[in-house]
C-alpha cells in the first residue's frame, strides 16, 4: 500500500468532495472507512469558513461543470466510493463507481484559489 503526500487543505477538500458530490447521487457507500474517517478529522479541523469556502466552490462546480454535463441517470444510481492516491499528480482523487461507470473528482488549494476537475468514464 502507498500513500501520497498531500497538504492538509487538499485533504480536507477530499473530504468535501465526497461529502458535496456523493450527496447527488441516491446512495453512497464508501469503501475507504479507514481513510474516510482520517480525512473527516482533518476536515474538522479546518477553519468553519474555509469549510464554507470550500462547501461554496465545490457545489457551484459540481452544478456548472458536471450536472448536465454527464448522464443525469447516473445521478439515481447507488454507488460505491474509494479514496484513490494519484502518485504522479500528487494528489487525493474522490472516485465514484457506478454500475458501468466512473466518476474521478478531485481539487486543490493552490494560488488560485480552490480548483476542481474531473473525468468521467462510461463502460457503454
Amino acid at each position: 500500500m502507498y500513500d501520497v503526500k498531500v497538504n492538509n487543505s487538499n485533504d480536507a477538500i477530499a473530504y468535501a468532495i465526497y461529502m458535496i458530490v456523493g450527496s447527488y447521487f441516491k446512495k453512497t457507500v464508501c469503501l475507504s472507512t479507514i481513510k474516510e474517517r482520517q480525512l473527516k478529522v482533518v476536515y474538522c479541523e479546518t477553519k468553519r469558513d474555509t469549510q464554507i469556502k470550500m462547501e461554496e466552490r465545490c457545489i457551484n462546480y459540481v452544478d456548472t461543470r458536471i450536472v448536465g454535463v454527464i448522464p443525469d441517470e447516473v445521478f439515481g444510481d447507488m454507488i460505491e466510493v474509494k479514496f484513490v492516491p494519484n502518485t504522479k499528480e500528487n494528489r487525493l482523487e474522490v472516485v465514484f463507481y457506478g454500475f458501468d461507470w466512473k466518476l474521478r473528482v478531485w481539487g486543490e488549494n493552490s494560488s488560485k484559489g480552490i480548483m476542481f476537475d474531473y473525468k468521467f468514464t462510461s463502460q457503454d
